[in-house]
């Protein structure tokens, strides 16, 4: 048996030992694999297309162009179709501007293109039908990202890094974990991918920007675990068995913290109510892990939550501090009673709900508005563009809305026709079907075309403005909460 074959059996034999011991769960599904055109993806895609007849799985392939390497890019896309034509797979391309994105955001250019790629991953999965999107992480990306949660700053969950199974990153908090994501080549280094590559005859893409040191994966990659290296030869081993271990203690940790939030906790779509004398009792680490979890069913990340944050609501909960602390993620933890309530400080805070004008603040189409609270973006895209990551982004028949576009808040006797529904009705009565808090609804943002409502930000747009097969240009709106 050649090296080439050698690989290419180990390989496959990792993936199928997984499946086997229930670590996988690609027998009988539809798989969304995403393949940039580089080693790692390249290799997943050959190997899972090896396997279809034995799993009974059915691939469709995911191509995003992230916009930000001109020709290069456009070559990329070019590539992994010809390799779909080839394997006889469909593919779906797409891009995003995530430049763009980044700029009218307070994300980074790497954070801005990972919400951008697993959004239009999320977007291409429900589009097939299928429930599982195929990623080609390795064991070395595993060590990375060990790493940088390390630099970071990192407890227990973090220092997991990736997970050969977890819920698809960056799904809207209403849409929950439907979709999950897979990582069949966890188990395999980065070489062995170049070498199955090489087996098969197959030349991958090089992504330039993977040799910038702006971005600090890179200098992870190329600078300091180099170093490391020299000082133990088998770091990327010790960090490999260190995010085992802590997946083993985290489980254990969320599983307590899972049967602590049934009991004291009640979360609605846009408030959360914890019992504070509970909070407070509980082990610093499940006072962690409860605060993690209400920010992630509010927001939908908790990736940015600290310490520091932790300790704030903490300090509330004891009566420490005042009765009201802002934590990331825009949200505002309230000691009301014997509860913590916690919500938007977007959608409670009275001094922005006085701001916001009841004549409207008309939006810059395309372009940027400032408004008390928010930062409204809006951009024309075209039809099958428009991923939609969160409860704060529409996207609309851009021909239907038309122009002008003004936000502004509720006014008496307003009527909305909300998505799904047939005739309109009194905003009022769809603020109390959604039960939408009776505190902040003078603060929800309605974007209009003159008296229509287009969306109630937040919670649902209309139903004349949704996107259709005679669609010829998607409005995209994107309101992002001030800190």
């Amino acid at each position: 048996m050649s090296d080439a074959e050698s690989v290419a059996s180990r390989l496959a034999r990792g993936v199928l030992e997984a499946i086997e011991a229930g670590r996988l769960p690609l027998r009988g599904r539809k798989v969304v694999v995403a393949v940039s055109g580089g080693a790692d993806s390249l290799c997943l895609l050959y190997l899972l297309h090896s396997l279809t007849s034995t799993l009974g799985c059915t691939l469709h392939v995911a191509h995003l162009d992230h916009m930000l390497r001109g020709d290069e890019a456009e070559e990329d896309a070019r590539f992994v179709l010809s390799r779909c034509e080839m394997l006889g797979l469909q593919c779906t391309t797409g891009r995003r501007d995530v430049a763009t994105c980044a700029r009218s955001s307070t994300m980074s250019l790497e954070e801005a293109a990972r919400v951008a790629r697993y959004g239009f991953l999320a977007e291409v999965a429900r589009a097939v039908d299928a429930t599982l999107v195929a990623t080609g992480h390795t064991a070395d990306d595993l060590a990375e990202t060990v790493l940088l949660h390390v630099l970071r700053g990192t407890g227990v969950h973090g220092l997991r890094g990736l997970d050969m199974v977890a819920p698809l990153p960056c799904q809207s908090p209403s849409e929950g974990e439907s979709l999950l994501v897979v990582r069949p080549l966890l188990g395999a280094t980065h070489e062995e991918t170049e070498e199955y590559c090489r087996g098969i005859g197959a030349v991958p893409r090089f992504d330039s920007s993977n040799a910038s040191s702006r971005f600090l994966r890179n200098r992870v990659r190329s600078e300091l675990l180099p170093l490391a290296r020299e000082l133990n030869p088998r770091v990327d081993d010790a960090l490999v068995r260190l995010a085992g271990a802590a997946s083993e203690d985290d489980q254990f940790i969320s599983e307590m913290a899972r049967m602590l939030w049934r009991r004291i906790a009640t979360a609605s779509q846009y408030t959360v109510r914890i019992d504070a004398e509970a909070f407070r009792t509980a082990a610093p680490a499940l006072q962690q892990r409860l605060v993690s979890k209400a920010m992630w069913h509010l927001v939908g990340d908790a990736r940015d939550l600290t310490f520091q944050h932790v300790r704030s609501v903490r300090d509330l909960a004891a009566g420490v501090s005042g009765g009201r602390v802002e934590t990331v993620g825009a949200l505002v933890w309230r000691k009301t009673g014997d509860d913590l309530v916690v919500s938007s400080s977007c959608l409670t805070t009275r001094e922005k709900r006085a701001e916001l004008p009841d004549e409207g603040v008309v939006l810059k189409v395309p372009g940027q508005t400032v408004l008390p609270g928010w930062i409204a973006t809006a951009a024309l895209e075209d039809v099958g563009d428009c991923a939609d990551p969160g409860r704060f982004v529409a996207c609309l028949d851009a021909g239907l809305v038309g122009a002008p576009l003004l936000v502004r808040r509720r006014r008496p006797g307003d009527r909305f026709q909300p998505l799904g529904m047939g005739v309109e009705k009194k905003l009022q009565d769809f603020m109390v079907d959604e039960k939408v808090p009776a505190e902040i609804r003078d603060n929800v943002p309605l974007v209009c075309a003159g008296e229509r409502i287009v969306w109630v930000v937040g919670w649902r747009v209309a139903e004349w403005t949704r996107v259709g097969p005679d669609t010829k240009q998607v409005l995209r709106l994107d309101f992002l909460p001030k800190p």
